[in-house]
């Protein structure tokens, strides 16, 4: 948009009058204009001599067809001195300020609708053109570019699925760690993943991730389940047995002997252990013989029942 500043004083000087009229006096006029139609007209007055502000009569006139009609008329503020005036459509206008004592002024302004765009190539890549004016392009999740408003993927985690974050303007999945899964654009934690992760009497359902009451296991889980001669084997109570031994408390103890041949001194005992010292002879010579001398008293009352016997 192009904006015209005039600032000028107009000294009519053709015409002055002689010494006699030396009392009237010129309008020192200042004004801004874009001269488009519905744009405001500024200007000001004052009194070219003194530099006060001077009170004067606007008429607004408008050709139409070379007949000026006055359009409008309105003087000047008395403190300041300005006024405005919005051209409602283009044309040729004249503008006359006049006041008793002062020099009369005729403006003459050819009025136009102007238009900041037509189209968004005649405005900045960050506009567009609406109604013939540039916009600003603006948006909660975006840029401008190319007079369009590009949105981002997101800006924030709602704006991604669930099991996705927002991370520089793109939604990108979640990695999660061991044991955990996505939800609510966060990494959370499983109940379970091994029965490890439960507590006792507990086991984890790797399906669902979660704690559920142990299944109550079949047959014996321990020694303490069984008798003190037994022993739990897959389940199962078992009889401890052994060779030269005994079971007790779940387990086989082995004696220390069961043959004379197992021990030093040659003399396994009854009680299963070893003898310190040798097994004494039995004959009464060192010999082994099973044949053992024994003194008898045999009385005549015994001899003759024996003697009768044999009869």
């Amino acid at each position: 948009m192009r904006v015209i500043v005039f600032a000028f004083s107009l000294l009519l000087i053709l015409g002055m009058p002689l010494a006699a009229d030396s009392q009237i006096r010129t309008i020192d006029l200042d004004y801004n204009s874009t001269n488009c139609t519905n744009d405001k007209m500024n200007f000001s007055t004052k009194d070219q001599i003194k530099g006060n502000p001077v009170r004067v009569l606007l008429e607004v006139k408008q050709d139409y067809a070379g007949y000026w009609d006055t359009i409008h008329s309105e003087w000047t503020d008395d403190i300041t001195g300005t006024i405005s005036y919005t051209p409602a459509e283009n044309g040729t206008y004249l503008f006359s300020f006049s006041r008793p004592g002062y020099y009369p002024i005729d403006m003459e302004f050819i009025i136009n609708d102007c238009y900041e765009c037509l189209v968004d190539a005649d405005c900045a890549d960050d506009q567009m053109c609406v109604s013939r004016t540039c916009i600003n392009l603006t948006g909660e999740c975006g840029y401008p570019l190319n007079h369009s408003w590009v949105e981002y993927e997101c800006c924030e985690n709602i704006d991604c699925a669930d099991m996705e974050t927002c991370e520089n303007a793109e939604c990108v999945p979640l990695e999660c760690g061991y044991c955990e899964y996505p939800q609510n654009h966060a990494c959370i934690a499983h109940e379970c993943c091994k029965n490890a992760d439960c507590a006792a009497g507990q086991e984890c359902d790797t399906t669902l991730h979660v704690c559920v009451q142990a299944d109550e296991p079949e047959g014996c889980q321990s020694n303490s389940e069984c008798a003190d001669n037994e022993k739990c084997s897959n389940g199962n109570c078992i009889t401890i047995m052994g060779e030269c031994g005994y079971a007790q408390n779940h387990q086989w103890h082995p004696y220390e002997c069961c043959d004379d041949d197992q021990c030093a001194s040659g003399w396994c005992l009854d009680d299963n252990t070893c003898s310190s010292t040798p097994r004494p002879p039995t004959n009464g010579n060192g010999g082994g013989d099973e044949f053992v001398c024994v003194s008898a008293l045999i009385t005549l009352p015994m001899l003759l029942g024996l003697l009768s016997f044999k009869d």
